[in-house]
């Protein structure tokens, strides 16, 4: 995304009295595997007001590769306000198993999707764990158990091995197609 295009188009939309109120960046497109510039476009979002969400839902999962870190390609995602993951993609958890992480906004997914459905929910010393009213399906699918599963079976040493193996392949691939000019 062309965070100054971007502006210009939050601008626009101001002065025809429209309200911008969410933009959404990439951290890994499905195609080109493309990565936005999160610092600019949440300074954007910061400045007028709007809910910064980055889509890492198939390039994420290369947060964990630490030797190449000086990519930047996470640079600025601490800074949104809320990020997708889809660990059934990078990481190789049984499908379907996905995350949204909310930056520091409380108690938001509850105030959001509460369905104050009385007959399924009772106060008791566990109410605290049940997630079914903070999901937008009112569900309890064990999506986070398959992840934990997958942790303690791979390690956060193992999810680095994959990141760190799936980005070197993608940098050889990249630097021997353009070796082939002729043929690309």
């Amino acid at each position: 995304m062309n965070a100054e295009a971007l502006e210009e188009m939050v601008k626009a939309e101001i002065a025809k009295g429209n309200k911008p109120f969410y933009v959404n960046s990439v951290a890994g497109t499905t195609v080109m595997g493309s990565y936005d510039d999160h610092h600019a476009i949440s300074a954007i979002c910061k400045k007028y007001g709007m809910w910064h969400h980055v889509d890492g839902c198939w390039g994420g999962f290369l947060v964990f590769a630490d030797k190449h870190k000086d990519k930047g390609l996470f640079d600025g995602v601490e800074k949104a306000d809320s990020i997708s993951l889809n660990a059934h993609k990078g990481w190789g958890v049984p499908q379907q198993c996905s995350l949204l992480m909310i930056n520091d906004k409380g108690d938001i997914l509850r105030r959001t999707n509460q369905s104050c459905a009385d007959y399924l929910f009772h106060e008791t010393e566990y109410s605290k764990y049940d997630i079914a009213d903070k999901t937008l399906s009112c569900g309890r699918r064990p999506d986070a158990f398959k992840l934990w599963l997958s942790l303690q079976f791979h390690g956060s040493d193992g999810y680095v091995r994959m990141a760190e193996a799936a980005l070197d392949k993608a940098i050889y691939m990249t630097e021997e197609i353009k070796k082939r000019t002729d043929s690309f």
